[in-house]
């Protein structure tokens, strides 16, 4: 059976709203990207793996630390940046990784691929277990699975469920099948997207497959300098 070929692509961007130049905060010496690139980096699964940016600070940045990056246009979310720089490059899978979450694994990126590989899903991200105070916060994405498969998303911990499911937190990284990447923003974005502002559910309300795959270590992604410090502390 012929090997799938899988490509890592870290989005990046320095204006952050919340958090500006986020990316290039420094922690136990390194940047917060840094972090992530020499993490995931170590993934046995991975074929490359790339920073995407449209920045030049950034772009300066990755080449001090001996990274692999390219510059691409403006854009509005970091799947239409990996897209542009994906759609040149021979891959059957592609994984958008989070600049701003350095702790994640390369061990989870590696069982998010084997899960791709084995699975008949369209596309995979990757769900933690939710504690009672997150569960409360909206900025918290919230990840509703049944078996192996996200049906939901929502910013709210109790959207009415017209099913049982169980409740998790949504650890923004994601696996495409090429095909899906490609043909992404051609599907017709439904209601629940533009209220919830959630990218992700453009896949469920056009009925993809969503396999997901649970991670029992805390994550923090960094939006905010209150976060640095919390990963500081968790450290």
């Amino acid at each position: 059976m012929k090997k799938s070929k899988v490509i890592g692509i870290i989005p990046a961007r320095y204006n952050s709203t919340r958090f500006p130049g986020k990316l290039l905060k420094k922690w136990k010496g390194k940047t917060i990207l840094q972090h992530v690139y020499d993490n995931v980096k170590q993934s046995k699964k991975l074929d490359s793996l790339i920073i995407a940016t449209d920045s030049d600070r950034i772009y300066r940045a990755v080449r001090q630390f001996g990274g692999k990056v390219c510059i691409t246009d403006k854009h509005e979310t970091g799947t239409s940046r990996i897209i542009e720089v994906a759609k040149s490059l021979e891959a059957d899978i592609v994984i958008n990784i989070q600049g701003d979450e350095p702790l994640i694994k390369a061990e989870t990126i590696d069982r998010l691929i084997e899960a791709m590989i084995e699975d008949d899903a369209d596309l995979g991200t990757v769900i933690t277990y939710i504690n009672c105070v997150d569960m409360w916060v909206n900025n918290i994405v919230k990840a509703f699975v049944k078996g192996n498969y996200a049906v939901d998303f929502s910013r709210s911990g109790f959207p009415f469920r017209p099913y049982p499911v169980e409740t998790y937190k949504h650890i923004g990284i994601y696996a495409y099948k090429k095909d899906v990447l490609m043909k992404y923003y051609d599907l017709p974005v439904g209601q629940r997207e533009q209220k919830e502002k959630l990218e992700q559910l453009r896949a469920i309300e056009n009925g993809y497959k969503f396999r997901v795959i649970k991670i029992d270590y805390p994550t923090i992604a960094v939006d905010t300098p209150e976060d640095l410090e919390k990963i500081k502390q968790c450290m």
